[in-house]
């Protein structure tokens, strides 16, 4: 690392960019489930696919490939006038992939959210949302409405949200309860996490998801999945749920690691939409990039190889370790109880691991490594993990 790039931060960047006590670190090189530091004299193993976007590792060969074969092809497109034809591929892709109607490309996991929500408004004007505790579905003012993780309330929002319990099997008695005295017609639409990501890696009992998909065709609401984190075989099944939903919410991985994102929805709900004749309502200049897009159609593409060959393989190994160390959770999507998960991430991070607190409790450490992390890989975790005598037996 550079003797001055805290420096510079310090100086140039606005106070909240950059978290620069601590730990502080850059991370310049990356390859599969390994990253190294900025002058590549420290490697270190990555649990947390930098925040679930590296699904198939850092800087897969698929995706060089790509890069180098780049020559004559626009890198951006102007993705709401004069797209890229792999536009047209992508979304014809991706609607029968997730077996949707229509669907929107969107830049960053939050501006799926933004559309998601002004989508619901076009339904029914100022809409009261339902969301749930410990929720994150990002930071623009549309988003925040909805997000109830804590620490995000310095800024007023624009919708309303009801806030209900997540239906975590702990919350299970309390979930069903507010249900009971919740008023009909109080709410217009409910988004929420299928499995709950930032809050706590958390899976809902069962039935629960199958429990609000009855609830909102009874009150014919929109049900919106919002499985930017959980979503393409990070549970190690295509989806975070099998339950339908009106409006599905997919980024992060969907392109390893270029921005894009996806609003896929019914046709009902997507209509809702006015025809761009010219001037479209919701985009960005970055909207319909087109590298992310043949990234995108290149990542799903290796996803298909990848999971006929090693998905359940691959799940199977990590399953049979979380069970040493009281990990909960499924596919490549857990949680491990420590007693505390910021110690805990700084004692590994000085092994050369980097790991983030899964809850606000900060109660558990968060583990979702590349699904491509190799069984050999795992135990070099695992086997540190217990060396510093971290385990949480309770």
């Amino acid at each position: 690392m550079k003797s001055d790039t805290k420096t510079l931060l310090q100086k140039f960047e606005c106070p909240q960019g950059t978290p620069l006590g601590g730990d502080f670190a850059t991370f310049d090189y990356g390859k599969g489930s390994f990253i190294w530091s900025e002058n590549k004299n420290k490697k270190y193993f990555d649990a947390t696919s930098f925040f679930s976007v590296a699904n198939l590792g850092h800087n897969p060969s698929y995706l060089r490939d790509l890069l180098y074969q780049q020559k004559d092809e626009l890198i951006h497109a102007m993705g709401d006038v004069y797209p890229t034809s792999q536009k047209a591929v992508l979304l014809e892709k991706l609607c029968h992939l997730f077996e949707m109607d229509k669907a929107q490309l969107c830049i960053t996991g939050t501006d799926a959210v933004e559309f998601a929500l002004k989508t619901i408004e076009l339904k029914k004007k100022n809409p009261t949302f339902l969301s749930f505790e410990n929720s994150y579905h990002g930071l623009g003012f549309g988003a925040l409405s909805v997000t109830n993780y804590p620490g995000f309330n310095l800024f007023s929002t624009p919708y309303k949200s009801i806030v209900a319990p997540y239906p975590s099997p702990e919350n299970k008695e309390a979930f069903l309860s507010f249900f009971k005295k919740m008023q009909k017609n109080a709410i217009d639409a409910v988004i929420i996490e299928p499995v709950l990501g930032r809050g706590g890696v958390i899976y809902p009992f069962e039935g629960a998801l199958e429990f609000l998909r009855e609830l909102t065709h009874k009150q014919q609401i929109p049900l919106i999945f919002d499985e930017i984190f959980c979503g393409l075989y990070r549970t190690g099944d295509l989806r975070g749920t099998t339950v339908n939903c009106d409006l599905l919410l997919i980024g992060k991985a969907l392109s390893n690691g270029l921005p894009l994102s996806v609003v896929l929805g019914t046709k009902e709900l997507m209509d809702l939409w006015p025809l761009n004749e010219g001037e479209a309502l919701h985009t960005g200049t970055f909207t319909g990039h087109g590298l992310s897009i043949r990234a995108a159609l290149a990542t799903l593409s290796e996803y298909e190889q990848f999971t006929q060959k090693n998905l359940q393989e691959n799940q199977q190994y990590l399953a049979r370790k979380m069970k040493d160390v009281n990990g909960e959770g499924k596919g490549f999507f857990y949680r491990i109880p420590v007693p505390n998960a910021l110690e805990a991430m700084k004692k590994l991070f000085k092994e050369q691991i980097v790991i983030l607190p899964a809850d606000v409790d900060l109660k558990y450490l968060g583990y979702y490594p590349p699904l491509t992390t190799t069984p050999k890989e795992h135990d070099f975790f695992f086997e540190t993990f217990k060396k510093l005598k971290l385990h949480d037996a309770r």
